[in-house]
């Protein structure tokens, strides 16, 4: 401003500018001009940054230049808020954009300082850590846990002990526009079902190829049996009986794991339509007769009407899996009932055997897919150990319940209820 004085400078005026400013901007000093005083006083003597100035420039142009200047700055903090507005938006966007990402952000610069924490980051720590936000403490035990320090990037992989929660951490560095590094970025992402459903995978593979080679090596071998020349009719026979019953038992696990698969995979929806349990029942218990001179069955049905909304054959397949399950644990025979009767607002089946019952350590397991309780193995009681995984699958797909009640060594009963019809 001093040296535009000095230079005999009326105004000021920022570029860019456009046409109807600059013109305006001359129509003033032109006018101006015709105002001022013509004769020249004495000068003002001014210090600036420790350097003397003289400004004889008149009051009139000094004034006119002061005033210039201000509006100039007036329209640049106008200019500047509107900025200011528009970068508030877009961090609004933006920040809107990481919590609504699923992935955990943190940011930290050289120091160590976190700049940046979205709200899934929130979350994840406090699920893994137990803490209910992002606090100094949180982020420097995960940053002992997931180091990334200086140019460090890459991926790498923490289980929470306390918690069971597995991070993923996603590491890079972070750079200015110019390139010199600033900080570091953690990206975190809870890969916890994604671990535990690899190695419900592995074990399911693991399991099937073992369920799988058991009949087929059966198979394979008794089939080779039967090609040898000095073999007589009764034990041809034999072995081809149980080529048949171990082809039979390869079917069933074949079908029973398709469908829980389809199940579980959301692929199945139960035709649901009013069902007649009593009917039904009665048509899956003469399936049964004769099948074993041991045990006796009986049917105990309400009087009352028993009519579910169901899938008739899918509910059949549960009472088929139930009835043979409480025929094959009870190795020593004995009754088995079944008895059906209206609740509040279901109805509910159960199928009771006075045999085995199921030890106090197994019973969280009973209707995980695969699982056989020891003393069938044991006593070579057949089965895949999925039956009542797939029962669950069916009965929890039409909105009903199943469960069980046991003694060990003293039979069980095992109940699944239907949303009633009418």
């Amino acid at each position: 401003m001093i040296r535009g004085l000095a230079c005999g400078a009326d105004n000021f005026i920022r570029k860019p500018c456009d046409e109807a400013q600059l013109l305006d901007r001359i129509a003033s000093i032109l006018s101006s001009r015709r105002l001022r005083a013509r004769e020249q006083e004495r000068g003002v003597e001014v210090v600036l940054s420790g350097e003397r100035h003289l400004i004889t420039s008149e009051r009139q142009q000094i004034l006119d230049f002061l005033l210039s200047a201000y509006e100039e700055m007036a329209q640049a903090h106008e200019r500047l808020e509107a900025k200011r507005h528009e970068l508030e938006r877009v961090l609004g966007e933006l920040r809107g954009v990481l919590d609504a990402t699923p992935d955990g952000i943190v940011m930290s610069d050289l120091q160590g300082s976190v700049r940046l924490v979205n709200d899934s980051a929130q979350q994840l720590l406090a699920d893994a850590l137990g803490e209910p936000v992002v606090t100094p403490r949180t982020i420097d035990e995960l940053s002992s846990l997931l180091e990334a320090e200086g140019e460090a990037a890459g991926e790498d992989e923490y289980r929470f002990s306390s918690s069971g929660r597995c991070l993923l951490r996603l590491a890079a560095p972070v750079r200015s526009s110019t390139g010199e590094l600033i900080g570091c970025i953690l990206v975190l992402r809870d890969v916890t079902a994604e671990r535990e459903a690899q190695r419900l995978k592995s074990d399911l593979v693991a399991t099937v190829s073992h369920e799988l080679r058991a009949p087929l090596g059966c198979i394979v071998g008794f089939a080779e049996m039967l090609a040898l020349p000095e073999l007589d009719d009764a034990s041809r026979m034999e072995y081809v009986g149980t080529i048949r019953s171990e082809g039979e038992r390869l079917t069933t696990l074949v079908n029973e794991f398709l469908d829980l698969e389809r199940i579980e995979s959301g692929g199945f929806a139960p035709a649901i339509e009013p069902v007649d349990i009593g009917s039904l029942l009665r048509e899956q218990l003469s399936l049964f007769t004769g099948r074993s001179d041991g045990h006796k069955l009986s049917l105990e049905l309400d009087r009352a009407p028993l009519i579910a909304l169901a899938d008739r054959d899918r509910i059949a397949q549960v009472v088929v899996n139930l009835v043979s399950n409480a025929i094959k644990y009870s190795p020593a025979g004995g009754p088995v009932t079944i008895a059906v009767a209206n609740g509040d607002g279901v109805v509910r089946v159960s199928v009771t055997d006075r045999g085995l019952g199921i030890a106090p350590d197994q019973r969280a397991r009973v209707f995980t897919k695969f699982f056989r309780a020891p003393a069938a193995a044991q006593r070579g009681i057949a089965g895949t150990g999925l039956g009542l995984a797939l029962c669950k699958e069916i009965v929890e797909a039409h909105g009903g319940r199943i469960g069980f009640q046991t003694t060990d060594a003293a039979g069980s009963t095992f109940w699944f209820e239907l949303p009633r019809g009418e």
